[in-house]
């Protein structure tokens, strides 16, 4: 199923800010191969993508916000995001009646240090926007290598999830249960642990082919659920973007 909205795991293309560079402002496009564990279809996106930082300001694709403290060493933000799961039950033969799942508004605040082995940054989300209200704290290690005009932005880390986030995105309930058939299901808070890479590659001074791709294992008590098929989520994505 082609999603011409869908925003889930945008910010994976854009880690090129993991080391509180400043970037003028750089817009673009990418194509993504979506597959997040659901018992469904797999999901492709095609979106558009902006990214600028500044002193102040920072926007990361689906990401926007302002700097509290910016410095060589460290920074501190403040943002607001769009972020989570989409799940479609048109998308399911043995889910189809079950209710749909979608991406939520976060408010989130993130710490990041810069350290001779790479960036260590702490990360707080909480949704605003009534979907899950759910909260989910991250911990990524971030590095970055150059390699002639390409650049490599491998990252490492764990996300921990809150019951609300994981009852909402795998939770089965009693009245979804009564209607199709799917046992019930009550998920709890969650540890899951991914990698991810990020590769830009410059074919001049203002075009560059950004590739990403992510991997994240799903807590038992997410992989548990009578809606995940399989463990491992990945998201797979081919950009292009022209910097002004």
């Amino acid at each position: 199923m082609i999603k011409k909205l869908s925003l889930p795991f945008i910010g994976l293309l854009l880690t090129i800010s993991a080391y509180c560079q400043e970037r003028p402002f750089t817009a673009g496009v990418s194509v993504g191969y979506i597959q997040n564990g659901y018992d469904a279809k797999n999901q492709i996106s095609v979106l558009p993508f902006a990214l600028y930082d500044d002193a102040r300001f920072y926007i990361e694709g689906a990401q926007a916000g302002v700097y509290a403290h910016k410095s060589s060493d460290d920074h501190i933000r403040f943002g607001l995001s769009y972020a989570g799961n989409d799940f479609e039950p048109q998308d399911s033969q043995n889910l189809a009646q079950l209710d749909k799942r979608r991406t939520a508004i976060l408010a989130d605040t993130s710490y990041t240090k810069i350290t001779p082995i790479g960036g260590v940054r702490l990360k707080l989300a909480h949704d605003i926007s009534n979907t899950h209200n759910g909260t989910q704290l991250t911990a990524t290690h971030l590095s970055r290598f150059t390699y002639g005009q390409a650049t490599i932005y491998p990252q490492l880390g764990v996300t921990w999830s809150d019951k609300r986030y994981n009852e909402y995105y795998y939770g089965v309930s009693a009245k979804e249960s009564a209607r199709s058939g799917i046992q019930s299901y009550t998920p709890k808070d969650s540890l899951s642990p991914f990698v991810a890479v990020s590769v830009n590659y410059a074919l001049n001074d203002n075009i560059a082919i950004i590739a990403s791709q992510r991997l994240e294992w799903l807590d038992s008590t997410q992989s548990d659920s009578p809606m995940v098929q399989d463990k491992l989520a990945s998201t797979t994505r081919l950009g292009l973007g022209y910097r002004f």
